[in-house]
């Protein structure tokens, strides 16, 4: 007889090997496991967000005003130029600030659940704690200036798009890497 799942050769009576049964009982365990032991949201900050965009406002002043200064036949494109890229800069910071504001990561007893917002969408990363194979943090200049970070977890999940899990935007980021270690040692 061999296992319905993976097809290796069974010793004994069943349908399953050890391997693909021990795999079904895990999820399960996974799937039942309701015990919120902690929880950590991104933050929107306002400075830290205007500074990533900043540069391309900077740029479509300075191109507005090189066009009114060549010629005041241009005055009304580039007025226009300049109107256009606020607006979209503005809708780009509201979506952000949205994004921002619509996710978190919780940790269960078995698993953690990272929900983020992508094109409007919520979407919910699941990984076991066995599925993890490392988590670590960083902070970029701007960052530190508005103490902020960002997590990094890397994990063994079926789903490749879900082995690297990047959130940024996390108020006191040492604390909440350190609080997280803690949790996962626990286990």
């Amino acid at each position: 007889m061999k296992c319905k799942m993976c097809g290796a050769e069974l010793k004994g009576k069943g349908e399953l090997c050890n391997n693909c049964m021990n795999q079904i009982m895990k999820e399960e365990e996974a799937r039942e496991d309701t015990l919120k032991i902690f929880e950590f949201k991104r933050k929107f900050v306002i400075g830290y967000i205007l500074s990533q965009h900043i540069e391309s406002v900077i740029i479509a002043i300075i191109m507005s005003a090189v066009l009114i200064y060549s010629s005041t036949k241009f005055l009304f494109e580039s007025i226009s130029f300049l109107v256009l890229v606020i607006i979209v800069e503005t809708l780009i910071f509201l979506y952000e600030r949205y994004k921002i504001n619509n996710s978190k990561c919780t940790f269960y007893v078995t698993k953690l659940i990272y929900e983020k917002i992508v094109f409007f969408k919520k979407r919910e990363i699941e990984i076991s704690y066995s599925d993890i194979k490392r988590i670590s943090y960083n902070k970029t200049r701007f960052e530190k200036i508005f103490n902020l970070g960002t997590i990094y977890i890397k994990s063994n999940t079926k789903n490749i798009l879900d082995r690297n899990i990047y959130i940024d935007s996390v108020r006191d980021v040492e604390k909440v890497f350190e609080t997280i270690r803690e949790n996962l040692s626990k286990d």
